[in-house]
């Protein structure tokens, strides 16, 4: 449950607009696309390779510092998913199907 919570909450935001269907297929695909390690330090990383065009990885998670790095996204128009930064005041990334 603390995984789920960490992932949604960090990553995934749909309109209420696109309906319960579709968030559940988002959030299928996104935990599908989910790689998980633990390295000799304890530090839990994910990285997610998500459609064609999305590739990121949570570094740190559970720790009080957590970094995300986004190694490949293209423009939310020419790509299937998309990602971008919610805001400092949440400090959450959104992922939406384009």
């Amino acid at each position: 449950m603390k995984r789920f919570a960490l992932i949604a909450a960090l990553c995934l935001l749909v309109p209420v607009a696109q309906g319960a269907e579709e968030e559940r297929r988002l959030l299928k695909t996104v935990l599908e696309a989910r790689s998980c390690t633990v390295n000799s330090y304890d530090s839990r990383s994910c990285r997610f390779r998500i459609g064609e065009d999305l590739d990121f990885e949570i570094t740190g998670i559970g720790e009080p510092d957590v970094s995300v790095t986004i190694f490949k996204a293209k423009e939310f128009d020419n790509t299937d998913f998309y990602m971008k930064f919610g805001g400092v005041t949440w400090s959450t990334y959104l992922i939406q199907p384009s």
